[in-house]
């Protein structure tokens, strides 16, 4: 078996890097030159030479593919425009119309769903929740609130909140334990308020019809209750 010559390996890697150098003294400055003067050419050719190897090798990050296409168009346009390249700028401009369709089909289409729902003895939805993000515990959620909780029909949360009613608002209706008193409560659109886990409440009007609300819930610290006498004997949270 023919073993390798050392020597012979030490002269090759030599000659390349001998290679390596004349190229950067003949090509290195001028190039460096260009990419100082057309910035965005530059941009625009990293970028999308790095969307197609994204789209090429992975499927889990196309919507990051898309992206990097998309700021490749603009900075392409940019440039056709600063060359006065009408041709460059409509070349661009449709790849842009490309880019989005598909960001739209893989970033945000896919996001278009409700995550989950809560609803009422009969099964109907009173409340859509879409889960926006999560970090170690944390999560923020919309909630879209559809219908009223049924009579007698309070419900803890499992962890401190933080509640920002962005539009429509509504009539909560909240158990005090002492003296099994009631107090009903006017959440309107633009307050901010903070939800402990000991409070018991439910939805008791709903004067537009719909409310938005914005949540940003700390981590698990209690376990949600079904709490009064709307609820059947034996009722669990979901």
């Amino acid at each position: 078996m023919q073993t390798v010559d050392q020597g012979q390996v030490l002269s090759l890697l030599a000659s390349l890097a001998e290679l390596a150098w004349l190229y950067l003294q003949l090509y290195g400055l001028r190039t460096a030159r260009w990419i100082y003067a057309n910035p965005d050419g530059t941009l625009g050719t990293v970028c999308g030479l790095a969307g197609a190897f994204v789209l090429a090798v992975s499927r889990k990050r196309e919507a990051l593919g898309w992206l990097l296409f998309l700021a490749s168009n603009a900075a392409m346009i940019a440039l056709g425009r600063r060359l006065d390249r009408p041709d460059i700028v409509v070349l661009q401009c449709g790849f842009t119309i490309t880019s989005l369709l598909g960001l739209w089909r893989t970033a945000i289409k896919p996001r278009l769903h409700w995550d989950d729902w809560r609803g009422d003895l009969a099964g109907t939805p009173t409340m859509f929740i879409w889960h926006l993000a999560s970090f170690r515990g944390y999560r923020l959620d919309l909630h879209k609130f559809v219908g009223l909780d049924g009579w007698g029909c309070f419900h803890t949360h499992p962890a401190t909140a933080v509640r920002v009613v962005l539009r429509g608002g509504y009539i909560e209706e909240v158990e005090i334990p002492e003296g099994h008193r009631r107090e009903f409560k006017h959440v309107a659109a633009g307050s901010i308020s903070l939800v402990r886990p000991e409070l018991a409440h439910r939805i008791h009007w709903l004067p537009h019809g719909v409310s938005w609300s914005l949540w940003l819930r700390g981590p698990k610290t209690h376990e949600t209750q079904l709490r009064g006498p709307g609820w059947p004997a034996g009722s669990k949270a979901a």
